[in-house]
């Protein structure tokens, strides 16, 4: 199992967890209702889980650079405290614009997650849409994470 990137927590990007209240949370931290595994394993809900948070991560970990001065960090913290869109706007949120070339794509979602069409585009629209919710979340609580650390 790999540590996060901060080295601090001691936390694995293997282990489950949610992000609210400003914070990443393991199963094991937190006793709200979100503290179990969303979703049945093995299943295309859970794999859509899985493939939001580790492309929401991924794309966090571009956001900042060694370069990065504390004043960045500190804003993009305040901009996330108080849900200020102008902060928020800078940065791009993992989606399906096609806005690159290469950019993750709604046909690679669904092979990815073994989605078959026989399961119904309903299940494909659902899919699609949890994933953009999941990669939100995982993206912001990641560059949020990244931005604490560096501050402390």
């Amino acid at each position: 199992m790999g540590s996060d990137q901060s080295g601090l927590t001691g936390r694995t990007t293997e282990s489950g967890g949610h992000f609210h209240n400003g914070s990443w949370f393991t199963d094991g931290e937190c006793h709200c209702s979100l503290s179990s595994l969303p979703y049945a394993g093995n299943t295309p809900e859970y794999r859509v889980w899985k493939i939001a948070r580790d492309n929401g991560k991924a794309a966090a970990s571009w956001v900042f650079d060694g370069n990065t001065p504390r004043e960045t960090y500190a804003a993009v913290l305040r901009g996330i405290e108080n849900d200020d869109p102008e902060e928020m706007a800078e940065f791009r949120t993992p989606d399906f614009s096609g806005e690159y070339a290469d950019d993750y794509s709604e046909d690679d979602l669904m092979r990815d997650a073994d989605w078959v069409p026989n399961d119904g585009t309903d299940l494909r629209d659902a899919l699609t849409s949890q994933y953009l919710q999941e990669v939100s979340d995982a993206f912001w609580g990641e560059i949020e994470r990244i931005a604490r650390a560096n501050l402390a």
